[in-house]
């Protein structure tokens, strides 16, 4: 967001429309004019990439698209897809800040398990080769940018690890994390430039992400 006007977005499936949309959050607390970004768009992922917003996102066809937005949520950019058209699900974008590229990771349905990419970005849309393979089996991914890079979480046979992935989309050092009680119950957070795992299984468990 900025200073002032815009200072955040939400991202999310509107039941009335049965669409996609990212919603602004101005400085007085009010919500913005919700800008639509596909249809039977379901879940996503919405991640400030420097001068745009980008949001990638799954849609009921069980496809993947990502696309971006300007920062004060007013006009929504070109999609781009990637993965197996009908397998795709769990679309999910990690950024390191000052790149122009980003790391998508999303879960295949049929194969169950977690694949990633790195796409470039030129202007306001995104260009994407080939994926490769992170875990199988793998799901619900939570990647997030650091310097050298990014880390991502996910859920793999009910535990929880963490691997990292250079800028040229090597797979590297992978952390065991611990069992999982819920697929969904964790996530990445950067502090100080430092990243972390938090997730759920007795309690809260945090740890700090190093290679």
């Amino acid at each position: 967001g900025s200073a002032s006007g815009t200072i955040a977005a939400v991202s999310g499936h509107d039941e009335m429309t049965m669409r996609g949309e990212v919603v602004p959050v101005h400085d007085d607390g009010t919500l913005g004019t919700p800008v639509d970004t596909s249809t039977l768009g379901t879940a996503s992922s919405l991640v400030n990439v420097g001068d745009r917003l980008a949001v990638a996102r799954s849609t009921t066809a069980n496809a993947c698209v990502i696309s971006t937005l300007d920062l004060a949520v007013t006009s929504h950019g070109t999609s781009a897809g990637w993965g197996t058209a009908g397998q795709c699900t769990q679309a999910a974008i990690g950024y390191s800040p000052g790149r122009r590229d980003a790391l998508l990771v999303r879960h295949d349905m049929i194969d169950g398990d977690l694949n990633h990419v790195i796409a470039t970005r030129n202007g306001d849309a995104y260009t994407i080769p080939g994926e490769s393979r992170l875990r199988n089996p793998g799901n619900e991914p939570r990647p997030i940018g650091v310097a050298d890079g990014y880390w991502v979480s996910y859920e793999t046979g009910g535990t929880l690890e963490a691997a990292h992935v250079d800028v040229l989309g090597a797979v590297g050092t992978v952390v065991p994390l611990g069992p999982l009680g819920t697929t969904t119950a964790h996530d990445t957070f950067v502090v100080n430039g430092e990243p972390y795992a938090a997730w759920v299984q007795d309690g809260l468990e945090i740890a700090r992400l190093c290679e």
